[in-house]
């Protein structure tokens, strides 16, 4: 518990929520709380370590989706991260995608999520396609 805490308070959520797996979480309020953290913030530090990497490598299309991923999450998941007190934390990583999100690709808010809420992955392929496209990007 001690070493996710330390990693946690480091800023790695990621590595915080894995030492935490195999905790038993539900007798001890402390760890429920941290894990719930951990795995709140680890989400979307994963969406943007994704992004990172995927746009280092020129992978726009991949790129494009962790953004999306990560602003889709951060929406649906605004109220736990308050209810867990990480709001600010939480909200650096969702304005960094938002800002990602406009000025590498051009979205808006609005626009991003409309991508994201298409009924099913093959109209949000065509969706991403189309950004992508209007960039001149390789969109595959």
């Amino acid at each position: 518990m001690a070493q996710a805490r330390e990693l946690f308070d480091q800023g790695n959520y990621i590595a915080a929520y894995e030492k935490l797996n195999g905790f038993d979480f539900r007798s001890d309020e402390k760890v429920e709380l941290l894990r719930n953290q951990a795995r709140t913030l680890a989400d979307l530090q994963q969406c943007q370590d994704e992004y990172t990497t995927f746009i280092n490598y020129k992978m726009y299309n991949y790129a494009l989706d962790s953004l999306l991923k990560g602003l889709g999450r951060y929406e649906k998941y605004k109220d736990d991260a308050a209810e867990y007190g990480i709001s600010d934390e939480y909200d650096e990583y969702g304005n960094s995608i938002i800002i990602e999100l406009q000025e590498t690709f051009g979205l808006s808010v609005d626009d991003a999520m409309a991508i994201y809420k298409q009924p099913n992955r093959h109209y949000y392929t065509i969706e991403l396609r189309k950004v992508l496209r209007k960039l001149g990007l390789p969109d595959t």
